[in-house]
């Protein structure tokens, strides 16, 4: 075989093997969002295929605040989207037999009090890619169910809630 036809033979060789690995990790993406809409049907959790609802933080607090248990129903059966300003994006790491996650942590435009934390289902390479776009001031959009845990401060001023299976999309709305 001549220099010109085994450089062919190794270049569509490569670009086989690419090919291979961007049609992988397109199937991932597929999976990954099948699994962020449709919840933990396996474990009960739902909530994942209801519309998501528009919401603040500052809103959810101000429920906490007049009565804890009627905010926990009102908003722990929803799918969320909320408005946020990156102002950090880290990994956490995962437990024997549980994956690690990608979290973003943001805070509220209109009330830098309110802080949020949104973590991803897992750690696969296509939750990489999707939160490494994302940079400390970027202003975002957070779709996610509300984790069980929320702190609101007893003058409703500050609060802290976590969002669990987000996905992400950067906001370009005007300010």
């Amino acid at each position: 075989m001549n220099t010109k036809k085994k450089y062919t033979a190794a270049t569509l060789l490569i670009t086989a093997l690419l090919g291979g690995c961007t049609s992988m990790d397109g199937a991932m993406s597929s999976t990954s969002d099948f699994l962020d809409t449709t919840g933990d049907v396996l474990s009960g959790d739902f909530r994942g295929l209801t519309a998501a609802q528009r919401t603040t933080m500052t809103e959810m607090a101000v429920d906490w605040k007049q009565n804890e248990n009627n905010a926990k129903k009102k908003w722990d059966e929803r799918r969320l989207v909320v408005t946020g300003i990156v102002t950090r994006v880290t990994h956490s790491d995962g437990f024997v037999g549980k994956p690690g996650k990608y979290v973003i942590v943001f805070k509220e435009p209109s009330n830098p009090k309110c802080i949020g934390v949104a973590t991803t289902r897992d750690d696969l390479m296509v939750n990489d890619k999707r939160t490494s776009v994302y940079k400390t001031g970027d202003r975002i959009d957070v779709t996610g169910v509300l984790q069980t845990r929320a702190d609101v401060d007893s003058d409703g001023a500050a609060c802290h809630f976590a969002f669990e299976h987000a996905s992400f999309a950067l906001n370009t709305a005007p300010r």
